[in-house]
């Protein structure tokens, strides 16, 4: 046999004889009254509970509410410490002679290092610069001796103005006067030949009868063949005079004209190479060289 107990909601089940047991060892004066005192009234733990909850959502608000408040309060007071920022517009003002003047040890590194040189060799005449000096990219720092190229450049120059004048003359063909006075020229010629002949075959005539020595008779002979070949060579100068110049040769002095002046051209660099340039801008660092080497 079984013997339940409920004690707070919950039942408690015993074995017979140990209830019988715990009955005996209990006093025998407990009575109904003691019993029901230990009874727990549940209408009371049911309104119990209702003011329980109240108090944890009051808790929780006024948790909350402090929160709120000290947010608040942290906000305003941050709020408070910031001071108020005036724009206002830059403007450039002049120091006037004084200079900001920063002083510091350390070393100072170039960031492009470059060793200027001379593609021509030369006797150094001028150096314009010397170290810490600062130089603008094409800024001539030195000079050679240009002495000979400058004369070979002349020279060629003035061959240059002659192969022009050549062609030019050869283009522009034979003038009239030209032609006159080529025609003068072979008509004094065979003048010349034509007396010297006289002159030869009179003495030869009186060589015969022997009035002249055979040596006058040798010199007049010398002096006709002499006066022929100049009236030969005037006749041809008169003929290319007349007909005027030939396409080879406007192509031969224009093919001279060309060779004049590649070399105006080639002394011309080479005169420029005497001046060395500075090929970056930026500042001198070492001299190697000094006037005269």
């Amino acid at each position: 046999m079984l013997m339940a107990l409920r004690c707070g909601g919950r039942a408690f089940c015993f074995p017979a004889a140990w209830s019988s047991w715990r009955m005996k060892d209990r006093p025998s004066h407990i009575n109904a009254e003691d019993v029901r005192a230990l009874r727990i009234d549940r209408e009371q733990e049911g309104a119990s509970r209702p003011r329980r909850r109240a108090w944890i959502w009051g808790g929780v608000g006024a948790i909350f509410a402090l929160g709120l408040g000290g947010f608040a309060l942290l906000w305003w007071k941050a709020g408070r410490d910031v001071e108020a920022v005036v724009v206002a517009e830059a403007v450039r003002r002049d120091i006037g002679g004084e200079r900001a003047v920063l002083t510091a040890g350390g070393y100072v590194i170039a960031r492009q290092r470059v060793e200027v040189g001379s593609k021509i060799t030369g006797r150094v005449i001028a150096l314009l610069v010397k170290e810490g000096d600062f130089v603008r990219a094409g800024e001539v720092i030195a000079r050679l001796e240009d002495s000979e190229i400058r004369a070979e450049w002349h020279r060629a120059e003035a061959a240059l103005a002659a192969a022009r004048a050549r062609l030019a003359e050869l283009e522009a063909g034979s003038r009239p006067q030209e032609i006159e006075r080529a025609r003068a020229e072979v008509e004094r010629a065979e003048a010349e030949r034509r007396n010297a002949e006289l002159n030869w075959q009179r003495l030869q005539r009186l060589a015969e009868r022997g009035i002249v020595e055979r040596q006058a008779l040798d010199d007049a002979r010398a002096r006709y063949e002499m006066a022929r070949a100049a009236y030969r060579a005037a006749w041809e100068q008169y003929e290319l005079v007349r007909i005027g110049p030939r396409p080879e040769q406007i192509a031969l002095a224009r093919a001279e004209v060309q060779q004049a002046e590649a070399a105006v051209r080639f002394w011309r660099a080479q005169l420029e190479q005497t001046l060395i340039r500075a090929p970056i801008s930026g500042t001198v660092l070492d001299r190697y060289v000094d006037v005269g080497e």
